[in-house]
């Protein structure tokens, strides 16, 4: 539905609530959510307006969705929050190598908590605030993380958000559709996934005050089942591929478990990966990029 705000700008506003009227913004029941504690008018059949926030209205999180950005509703961020990287987790996938559950996120793993928790928790530990995407079907995982936004809120913590996509092809494309959220950094990560140490995940965020993007790395005996890439970083290159045939035919071709890019990076990144998956032939990237070693990677749903 679209809605006009002031100045005059396009916006699709997703909401699960009644039909509501905020000043000149009209919008119906959807699906994601927004923060803050703004008032608002509720309609309720008879027009009956009353007055509400939309903390004590149980509404979570989430945003309006403009045609290039993210317009976030309610109270404004500090300038240390708006600084800090932005954690991605695509969770959208359909999780046939684990016999397709309704979210494989939800799975226990190692430590009997959902899979998805271990990152949830590594995220409020730092303070990030976290962006995770999903199928609009993974009404069980939304509904879990509906729950970790209001612990987040009543704890006052970084900012979970969550967006609701449909399918996409791969992995890559599903931070793609989700652009409108991307900070000035961004660090993206896999939910069924651990690594150490730990502290790699802010010596990615480090790297991207230098680079335009930035990549925590393992070695593999067998590339092409990973995300590999070979980075020059005197001749400013980057080759990169998913699942390749074969190898890059330069020294250190390397697996990557986490991905970092600022937000003027992301799109050719993530596009380079996305189209090398249906090929498997590598493609070449330049710009500044670094790396990070991991002492280890483990796919846990693999």
């Amino acid at each position: 539905m679209k809605a006009k705000i002031e100045p005059a700008t396009k916006a699709l506003i997703f909401f699960e609530y009644q039909v509501l009227d905020l000043g000149e913004i009209l919008f119906e029941r959807r699906n994601l959510f927004w923060t803050g504690a703004i008032v608002y008018q509720k309609n309720i059949g008879s027009r009956k307006e009353t007055k509400h926030t939309l903390r004590t209205a149980g509404c979570p999180s989430g945003v309006i969705i403009t045609e290039d950005k993210a317009i976030h509703i309610g109270e404004t961020e500090s300038d240390t929050e708006q600084t800090k990287p932005l954690l991605i987790l695509p969770a959208a996938g359909l999780g046939r190598r684990v016999g397709s559950p309704p979210a494989k996120e939800l799975l226990l793993g190692p430590d009997g908590q959902p899979l998805i928790d271990w990152w949830l928790d590594l995220s409020e530990s730092l303070e990030w605030p976290t962006l995770v995407i999903i199928r609009h079907a993974k009404v069980a995982l939304q509904k879990h993380l509906q729950a970790r936004q209001l612990r987040r809120q009543d704890c006052g913590k970084s900012k979970l958000t969550i967006a609701l996509i449909e399918p996409s092809k791969e992995w890559a494309e599903t931070p793609l559709r989700a652009k409108a959220y991307w900070r000035q950094r961004n660090i993206l990560a896999f939910p069924d996934s651990r690594f150490s140490p730990v502290g790699a995940i802010v010596a990615l965020n480090d790297e991207l005050a230098q680079n335009s993007g930035c990549f925590a790395t393992f070695a593999v005996d067998d590339g092409r089942q990973w995300g590999l890439i070979n980075c020059n970083p005197a001749q400013q290159r980057l080759l990169i591929c998913d699942k390749p045939t074969e190898p890059s035919g330069k020294v250190g071709d390397l697996a990557f478990g986490l991905l970092g890019f600022r937000e003027d990076m992301g799109v050719v990144l993530l596009e380079a990966l996305l189209d090398s998956h249906f090929d498997h032939q590598w493609r070449e990237v330049r710009g500044k990029f670094s790396q990070v070693p991991l002492e280890s990677y483990v796919d846990l749903t693999r």
